[in-house]
């Protein structure tokens, strides 16, 4: 039987949170082997409302939440380490897919009225906590690895204010278009640009298993 290893950031509320109870509700309906989850946002409360979610349609499951902050760097690398490694240990799965879909709009400022501090913390969620993610997913052993970098239409088409966002965003695609580039043997990579709609039929079970 299929055996899989969902890594989901963002996962307490929203798109996240759909996306990972997709994950559970597909695997049980094609009647995989137990599934593995990592769900990763601030919230912990939301966490706990998403892992109870993916329990009600995929009972086997196992689901590690962590509270963590990705715009916290480096102090979130060992714990992204250490949550991916408690789940993972002594497995060997047929797929593993990471979602990296944390992010924040603000803050919604003209260019010139930028403030380095908010810069900062909006690329340190985007790019620099999604890196050290990358780096602790690479340890998974898995036959095949995906990993879906949930971008934005303004990374390409900014938007008055969103200069902040634009930028972090384009950083973030670029850094996942070099991952496909130089790692096109081991992993599938896609930076996907969703509305709602789009990204649920994007998660079917056909696009990543």
């Amino acid at each position: 039987m299929v055996s899989s290893l969902f890594v989901v950031t963002g996962a307490s509320r929203g798109l996240g949170r759909e996306v990972a109870v997709m994950f559970g509700r597909r695997t049980e309906a094609l009647k995989q082997a137990k599934p593995f989850f990592v769900l990763l946002a601030r919230g912990a409360e939301g966490l706990k409302a998403t892992k109870e979610q993916i329990l009600n349609v995929s009972p086997d499951a196992e689901v590690l939440t962590q509270s963590v902050d990705l715009s916290k760097v480096p102090e979130c690398s060992n714990t992204l380490r250490e949550a991916i490694a408690t789940i993972s240990s002594g497995q060997t799965f047929d797929n593993a897919i990471l979602v990296n879909n944390a992010g924040i709009i603000k803050p919604l400022t003209p260019v010139l009225q930028i403030e380095p501090v908010d810069f900062m913390e909006s690329f340190s969620l985007s790019v620099l906590g999604p890196l050290e993610l990358l780096k602790a997913f690479n340890k998974v052993n898995s036959q095949k690895k995906t990993v879906v970098n949930i971008s934005s239409i303004m990374a390409l088409a900014p938007r008055d204010s969103c200069g902040v966002y634009s930028t972090v965003k384009a950083a973030s695609d670029a850094m996942h278009r070099s991952l496909a580039k130089e790692e096109s043997e081991t992993y599938r990579v896609v930076n996907y640009s969703p509305v709602l709609d789009d990204a649920l039929a994007f998660f079917s079970p056909a696009s990543c298993v």
